[in-house]
């Protein structure tokens, strides 16, 4: 099976780097070069790229996939490379840039270049990188930092320990800077912080998680990078996190010291470079799975001009586990490096929409009015089982709340990849809880994000598997840098020569649904009337040594373990549930509205012998909205698999039309 690793082939439109520097302007500034030359018989042009020496030599006859080169800083070395891979249709570019000791700088510079040669020569967005000696620390910052961009990485006598780094270059001129994503530097010395056990300026994982192939070439006699410290050190530490890497090694002494930036082999290491390109090149582009409604222009010219801005993340345990959401979040506060960004993480395992649009006030709403919402809802729907109806109304709920508290919000929704999606996919079918969301998306112009289709497709073309990928549901490091590199490709699309109309709907005085949970709250639990049976917890804690979801313990509860036990409740409103926590002994209750005939309800769920789960429930959602009468009362039953009757309410759910949700 073809095994790769290439995610986000990126449609590049404009400027990747929107705070920073116009296509336009890229052109202008970077656009005079010198007159052309030879470079091992190619046609070689040199230019300046804000002041630093960079240049590309041209193949007689590119390869389809305009792959290229990247010497990071060797620009006059390994001319036998060059020519080989010239000689096979690569472009080979190099770049100068100097003396940096700012890793943010690093980054920013290195990713104006990037792009700079996409849009203006027309290469591949996968490069192979080389690298010599501190050159290589500039090499992985930016390819821990981009490792779906990345073919492979070559480096020459790499340094790749920043004690060594920081003690070879030591001078009083050197500024480490203050802080770049995943790596910290002590703005008091001119040796960078250990940012963590491997004693590295970038985090290997990232590179590792997306098979990105390294080769290095060493003297085991390197007395100035010790490959001890340098090369085995990282080696090793790369196999261990799941990664590929090889190393050429030679023993006898090139140059003073042992150091050297040239060795033989040559041939075998265009060939590594020509090999990992071959798996590198896909049929599925990213952007064909972006559903663009809207160009976000109204966060984006938010931040720029007010240097402040709001994110909110909600969703299940994908968005709250680490991955995807904080890789985008170092993203987004690296592009606005000059903008003071709140991020709230307001994600909640095990939840989907409906339990959104009536936590939305309390968990987000009360905490920060968002300036830029990532909404994603669609495996926990399908897992959970709600109904269509209950999807369309809770995702136009929180799209109507976050409107009605700012209308000039930006909203993305997100779809993830879950094993009956692919299923979906592969037999030419659209899932049903995507079908449902995007119902809402389009009537309120709201852009998407289709990740579980992108995944399916990459399944099929057998560019990766589910089970080696993925691993589960929850994705491995690598699938977490598969959804961030759509996403982030998804942002440089959008974020483009956006049209001037304004961004997104602002007239939503339409409804899609009726009983649309717009006003979805949580009602406080004290309210009821406890007739027998039920007691009021102030601080309920399970005492059964099942797992309990953050949030949902010590809390109060309403609580009864008893048939016959009843309570009231009186509401205003259109709709009205429960939020409960199943665990292994959750029992069965039936319930009326306005004395309407008893319906049961089973509150044991397939995970309730695991976990005290908070499960929503909605019982009533197309009432008049006025004032009821709920009961709620436990029956001389229970499921077959849970071990007792017990019944622990949480939160009643209300959706009250009047409900006045002022900012």
């Amino acid at each position: 099976m073809k095994r790769y690793k290439e995610i986000a082939n990126v449609l590049f439109l404009s400027a990747f780097f929107v705070s920073f520097i116009s296509v336009k302007s890229f052109s202008q500034q970077e656009g005079t070069v010198r007159d052309s030359e030879k470079y091992c018989g190619f046609r070689k042009v040199s230019f300046q790229f804000e002041g630093k020496s960079a240049g590309v030599v041209f193949p007689d006859t590119p390869c389809q996939s305009n792959s290229w080169l990247w010497k990071v800083n060797a620009s006059d070395s390994h001319h036998v490379v060059d020519s080989i891979l010239l000689s096979k249709g690569f472009h080979v570019v190099y770049f100068d840039p100097g003396k940096i000791y700012d890793c943010a700088e690093i980054l920013r510079i290195f990713d104006r270049f990037y792009l700079y040669m996409l849009l203006n020569w027309g290469l591949s967005d996968k490069v192979a990188l080389e690298s010599i000696n501190e050159g290589a620390i500039y090499a992985y910052i930016w390819a821990t930092n981009n490792p779906t961009r990345v073919a492979c990485l070559y480096a020459v006598s790499p340094v790749c320990n920043n004690k060594i780094f920081g003690d070879h270059y030591k001078s009083s001129e050197l500024c480490l800077g203050t802080e770049k994503p995943s790596v910290s530097f002590d703005s008091n010395s001119n040796v960078p912080k250990i940012a963590s056990s491997t004693n590295y300026f970038f985090d290997l994982k990232r590179l590792a998680a997306c098979k990105v192939p390294v080769l290095h070439t060493i003297s085991l006699s390197d007395s100035v990078v010790p490959p001890e410290e340098n090369t085995f050190k990282l080696i090793n530490d790369y196999f261990r996190l799941g990664g590929t890497a090889g190393v050429i090694p030679v023993n006898h002494n090139l140059t003073g010291r042992g150091h050297y930036s040239d060795i033989g082999n040559l041939r075998m290491i265009a060939d590594f470079i020509e090999r990992n390109f071959i798996y590198t090149h896909s049929s599925v582009q990213s952007e064909h799975y972006f559903n663009i409604r809207d160009y976000l222009k109204n966060s984006k010219s938010l931040f720029e001009t007010t240097k402040k801005g709001n994110v909110v993340f909600v969703g299940g345990s994908i968005t709250a586990m680490q991955g995807w959401r904080d890789k985008l979040s170092d993203y987004l506060k690296m592009i606005y490096f000059d903008v003071d960004l709140n991020i709230l993480n307001a994600a909640i395992p095990s939840l989907g929409s409906l339990p959104h649009a009536f936590r939305f006030n309390e968990d987000v709403l009360r905490k920060m009015i968002p300036d830029l919402l990532f909404l994603e809802a669609a495996v926990n729907d399908h897992a959970n089982g709600y109904t269509a109806e209950e999807q369309v109304r809770s995702m136009e709920g929180i799209v109507r709340q976050a409107k009605t508290i700012n209308p000039k919000i930006d909203i993305v929704i997100l779809y993830f990849a879950d094993p009956d999606k692919n299923t979906s996919y592969a037999q030419g079918n659209i899932p049903e809880v995507i079908k449902n969301h995007e119902k809402v998306a389009s009537h309120y112009s709201i852009s998407s994000v289709n990740l579980a289709h992108e995944i399916s497709d990459r399944i099929l073309g057998e560019e990766l598997s589910w089970e080696y990928d993925f691993v589960d549901l929850h994705p491995s490091p690598f699938g977490h840098e598969l959804y961030f590199a759509s996403i982030k490709s998804f942002f440089e699309s959008v974020w483009a020569d956006y049209p001037d109309s304004s961004s997104g709907k602002t007239d939503y005085t339409t409804l899609l649904d009726q009983y649309s949970y717009m006003n979805g709250n949580y009602s406080p639990i004290e309210k009821a009337d406890l007739k027998r049976g039920f007691t009021y917890d102030p601080s309920f804690y399970p005492d059964d040594g099942l797992k309990v979801r953050p949030g949902f313990f010590n809390v109060p509860a309403l609580v009864a373990d008893s048939s016959g036990a009843e309570l009231e409740y009186r509401f205003k409103g259109s709709a009205i549930g429960i939020n409960i926590l199943s665990g292994g002994d959750a029992g069965i209750i039936e319930y009326s509205v306005d004395k309407r005939p008893f319906v049961k309800v089973d509150l044991f769920t397939k995970w309730s012998k695991n976990i005290h789960l908070p499960w929503y429930i909605m019982l009533e959602d197309e009432l008049p909205n006025k004032k009821h009468l709920l009961r709620i009362r436990l029956v001389d039953d229970h499921n077959s698999e849970s071990k007792g009757t017990a019944c622990r309410i949480v939160r009643f759910l209300v959706n009250d039309m009047d409900f006045n949700r002022e900012r």
